[in-house]
């Protein structure tokens, strides 16, 4: 199987990554003044604890973003997500700790109303995150975050995406429909083992061109009508990420691949079973090798493309 993915809800993932760092930046400044006013008894605060404060804005917006802890796969992640925020605030104390020394300034500033703020701070980030945990499970409930699924094919394929479906649980994937790969194979409506027949390529570059469709699953050796589908997808996404099965062999596959690659979107192919896909693809694509189409392997490859480190080395040279 050959999978191009175009990911999650964007619409989704904007407004509650928005929310998200609305909502820290506002954290950090909520709880300077909170913490101010229980040591003080008043919201008076000083210059410098002002300036700390908005430095501490500052650094919490860019550092939670290099962190990439706004992403919807790291939210729904809670325990990476909890160590990647509770790391970002660190290393903005510890940043704020450098520029108050380098000031002299360090000894202006109570150190009851730092570890108060740091806590209220970091209780603060904790909070939103639960809140945007809670959202996420809802959008899963309704559907709102499912990936959707277009299969070209049916028969065998539809076995074996129905297979992988139920592994992975259906809650976040939904299959749209099948389509017959044949051009005159319009008859829509049909009812195959495991989907509805909506149609034929034509019927799926219309349902892509509506926005229906995030992925597209074609058969391991799709023709030149099923690149083409594909390809329509492609070229209006942020990114490509392409499965590939014996691409070395089956070379439809690296068609797929370069077609996709020719429509100037980033693209990343991940050789799902032998490595040796890896060294087939075109030049400037870059693939990683994932050994395996079962859900631990996949969690793994998603995990690296969202930023972890993927340590080791290939056991056969490619």
């Amino acid at each position: 199987m050959t999978r191009l993915s175009a990911g999650f809800s964007k619409d989704s993932e904007t407004v509650l990554s928005g929310l998200l760092r609305a909502g820290d930046v506002l954290s950090v400044a909520l709880s300077a003044g909170i913490a101010y006013a229980l040591r003080a008894g008043n919201l008076e605060l000083p210059g410098t604890y002002i300036s700390a404060t908005v430095l501490g804005m500052l650094l919490t917006a860019n550092y939670m973003h290099f962190a990439r802890v706004y992403s919807l796969s790291s939210l729904r992640r809670q325990a990476v997500e909890v160590a990647k925020v509770v790391a970002a605030w660190v290393a903005v104390f510890a940043t704020l700790v450098v520029v108050s020394l380098l000031t002299d300034t360090s000894e202006l500033f109570s150190r009851a109303w730092v570890a108060l703020w740091f806590s209220f701070s970091l209780g603060g980030f904790l909070l939103l995150r639960a809140f945007a945990a809670l959202q996420i499970d809802r959008w899963l409930k309704s559907g709102r975050l499912a990936l959707k699924i277009a299969v070209v094919g049916y028969g065998e394929l539809a076995r074996q995406v129905d297979r992988q479906m139920r592994q992975l649980g259906e809650r976040n994937l939904r299959v749209v429909g099948f389509y017959d790969p044949e051009e005159g194979a319009e008859e829509a409506g049909q009812s195959p083992e495991h989907g509805r027949l909506r149609g034929g390529l034509v019927r799926l570059v219309e349902d892509i061109q509506r926005g229906d469709v995030d992925e597209v699953v074609v058969e391991p050796e799709p023709d030149q009508a099923s690149i083409a589908a594909v390809r329509a997808r492609a070229a209006t996404a942020d990114l490509a990420v392409i499965g590939t099965i014996d691409a070395h062999r089956l070379r439809s596959q690296l068609d797929l691949v370069a077609a996709i690659a020719g429509t100037g979107t980033p693209t990343i192919v991940a050789a799902m079973r032998g490595p040796w896909d890896v060294s087939a693809v075109p030049a400037g694509v870059t693939a990683l090798a994932s050994y395996s189409i079962l859900p631990g392997s996949l969690e793994a490859f998603a995990a690296v493309l969202d930023g972890a480190a993927a340590p080791g080395r290939l056991p056969v040279a490619v």
